[in-house]
C-alpha cells in the first residue's frame, strides 16, 4: 500500500445477495462514503428443488465472501486507500440450525424458499396470525422465519431434537468471526417473532414455534460492531489493523438508506430479481389487508421502513428473454413485425422493448408476472402468470415490454397503501439494474404518477452498509441523511400515457384477480 497516501480512507459494504455477493469500498476521506473505489463481487449457488426449496450452502458463502473482500481490499490498496471500517447487508428471513458446536445441520433457508406455505396458511387464517403479524411487522408468509420454523418442526422432527439454536446466515457468520450469537435488530424484526413495541424477542410467538429465547441470538442494534478486534478471515483478506466493523442491517432497509430515503418524502422502488416498494416512518404499521411490511431501521431514532415485496421484478423480464428472445430474437422494422435468427443480447433486446413502436403494438397486451408465485398483493405461491391478449402480430420483444409493464402495474398495485395515505411520497427513487434504461424510468413515471429519479448509488443497499459504518463511527450525521441525494436523471409523468395506463391497471388487476389464486 501507498503509505504516502495512508490518510485516504475508505468504508466498504458487504452485501449478501440471495444470488451473489458483492464486496463495495467507497470513498471516506472527506469523512461520509461517496465515490465507489473498488468493487468485486462472487455468484451464490442457490440450491432449488421441485418441492420448493431454494436453500444456500453457509460454508460456500462464507469463503465467497473472504475471496470478494480480498479483491475489494486489494484494489482499494492498490489506489491508496486504507480500510477504515466495514458494514454488512443481508437478505431478510433466512434461516438455519446448528447444533451444539455451532455446526450448520441445515444449509440456509433463504425469502425464496416456499416449503412452509401450509404452515404460513394455517397461522395466517388461525386467530393468532393476524395478531402476530401486528405485533411483529412481519407478513405471515412462506418467506418468514417463524413459519420456517413451524415447517421445520413438523416435517424434521429429527433435526429439531437436534438443533441448539436457529440463527440467520448473517448470523451464523458473525459467529464465526466475533464467536458470539447476535442479530441486528433490522434482521430481528424480519423474522416474524421479534415484538416491535415491546423490543424484544416475543413470548407468544417464541410460544408458538416450542422456542426458549435462548436458542435464538441476542438482538443488537444497526451499529453494534467492534475495533481493534479485527477476525482473522478479515486479517488474511488484508484487511487494515483498526478497522471498525459494524453489524448492519437488512438490505432492504439499506437500500433506503443508500439513497437517503429514511422518511416519507420519496418512496424506494427497486427491481432486482424480486420487486419491492419502500418508504421511511417513523411510526409503526401494519395492513392486515395488504400484509405490508414493517422493518425496523434504528430504534433509538424510531424510524422503520414500510412497503410491500412482489417476486415479480427482473426474474420476468430474464425468463422472457430466455424463454422467448435468446434463442429466436424478434425484432421490429418500420412497425411491421419481423423474425429473425440473429440473437440479442439482454441489453439490446430491453432497449428494443423500450421503442415506441414496441409499446404500441404492446399497447392490448396484458403480462401477469406471477410466474415464480407471488408474494404482494396476493400472498399465495400457487398464484401463477399469464399472457393475455395476444395476437399474430406480436413480437418476442412486445411480450419483453408487456413484461415491463406488468412488473411496474402490478408495483404500483402494492404500493396503493403507501400512495393514498394522507401524507404520499411526493418521487420515487429508482433502485437496481433494470432502471438503468431510461425508458424503464419513464414507464414507472407514467403508471406511478410521480417524477422517478435516478441517482448515482446503483447499489443502493451496499453504500446503505457503508454509510451505516460511518454513522456506527460518528463520520456521517443522521441529519446528513434526511438531506436528498441529487438526481441525475429525472422522468416526469406524461399526462396522456399516465391516462392510458390509469386504463390499464384497471382491466390488469381484473385479469389478475380472476386468473390469479388470491388467499386472502
Amino acid at each position: 500500500m501507498n503509505t504516502a497516501n495512508a490518510q485516504r480512507v475508505c468504508s466498504v459494504g458487504i452485501d449478501l445477495g440471495t444470488t451473489g455477493i458483492k464486496v463495495i469500498a467507497y470513498d471516506a476521506t472527506s469523512g461520509a462514503s461517496g465515490e465507489q473505489i473498488a468493487l468485486a463481487a462472487r455468484s451464490s449457488h442457490l440450491h432449488r428443488s421441485a418441492d420448493g426449496a431454494a436453500e444456500l450452502d453457509p460454508v460456500a458463502e462464507q469463503a465467497a465472501i473472504h475471496e470478494a473482500l480480498a479483491e475489494a481490499v486489494a484494489q482499494a490498496h492498490a489506489h491508496g486507500f486504507t480500510i477504515a471500517r466495514i458494514s454488512i447487508s443481508a437478505p431478510m428471513h433466512s434461516l438455519l440450525a446448528v447444533d451444539a458446536s455451532d455446526a450448520p445441520i441445515t444449509p440456509v433457508m433463504t425469502w425464496a424458499d416456499l416449503r412452509a406455505q401450509a404452515d404460513a396458511q394455517a397461522l395466517w387464517t388461525s386467530s393468532q396470525g393476524p395478531d402476530l403479524y401486528a405485533r411483529t411487522g412481519t407478513p405471515i408468509h412462506a418467506m418468514a422465519p417463524v413459519a420456517k420454523l413451524l415447517w421445520l418442526r413438523r416435517v424434521h422432527p429429527e433435526i429439531w431434537q437436534r438443533a441448539k439454536r436457529f440463527v440467520g446466515l448473517k448470523s451464523w457468520l458473525w459467529r464465526q468471526w466475533f464467536g458470539e450469537w447476535v442479530m441486528d435488530v433490522s434482521l430481528a424484526s424480519a423474522t416474524g417473532l421479534y415484538n416491535l413495541r415491546e423490543r424484544q424477542w416475543d413470548t407468544q410467538a417464541l410460544a408458538l414455534v416450542g422456542l426458549d429465547p435462548a436458542q435464538l441470538p441476542t438482538v443488537v442494534p444497526a451499529h453494534y460492531g467492534h475495533k481493534d478486534r479485527l477476525p482473522e478471515a478479515f486479517r488474511a483478506a488484508g484487511v487494515d489493523q483498526g478497522c471498525a466493523i459494524a453489524i448492519g442491517s437488512s438490505d432492504g432497509v439499506l437500500a433506503n438508506l443508500g439513497v437517503h430515503a429514511t422518511d416519507g418524502r420519496r418512496m424506494v422502488v427497486t427491481i432486482g430479481t424480486s420487486l419491492a416498494v419502500r418508504v421511511g416512518s417513523s411510526e409503526i404499521r401494519t395492513d392486515p389487508q395488504t400484509r405490508a411490511f414493517c422493518y425496523v431501521l434504528s430504534e433509538e431514532r424510531s424510524l422503520y421502513i414500510l412497503g410491500a415485496p412482489s417476486n415479480s421484478g427482473g426474474l420476468a423480464l430474464e425468463w422472457v428473454y430466455q424463454q422467448g428472445i435468446a434463442a429466436f430474437a424478434a425484432k421490429s422494422d418500420e412497425g411491421a413485425a419481423t423474425a429473425t435468427h440473429a440473437t440479442l443480447s439482454f441489453e439490446e433486446a430491453m432497449a428494443a422493448a423500450g421503442e415506441p413502436t414496441t409499446a404500441e403494438r404492446a399497447s392490448g397486451l396484458y403480462f401477469l408476472p406471477y410466474i415464480a408465485g407471488e408474494r404482494a398483493p396476493f400472498w399465495a405461491t400457487q398464484t401463477t402468470g399469464a399472457l393475455v391478449g395476444l395476437r399474430s402480430e406480436h413480437t418476442a420483444i412486445d411480450t419483453l415490454r408487456a413484461a415491463a409493464e406488468g412488473i411496474m402495474l402490478n408495483g404500483c398495485w402494492i404500493a396503493e397503501p403507501i400512495l393514498t395515505q394522507p401524507h404520499p411520497p411526493e418521487a420515487i427513487i429508482a433502485s437496481g439494474g433494470a432502471f438503468q434504461s431510461d425508458w424503464m424510468r419513464q414507464l414507472a413515471a407514467d403508471i406511478f404518477g410521480l417524477p422517478v429519479y435516478e441517482v448515482a448509488s446503483i447499489e443502493a443497499s451496499a453504500r446503505g452498509a457503508a454509510l451505516l459504518a460511518d454513522l456506527a463511527v460518528g463520520a456521517l450525521a443522521w441529519s446528513q441523511i434526511a438531506e436528498p441525494l441529487t438526481p441525475t436523471n429525472v422522468a416526469t409523468p406524461d399526462p396522456a400515457r399516465q391516462a392510458a395506463y390509469r386504463e390499464k391497471s384497471k382491466t390488469f388487476r381484473r385479469l389478475a384477480l380472476l386468473l390469479s389464486a388470491p388467499t386472502s
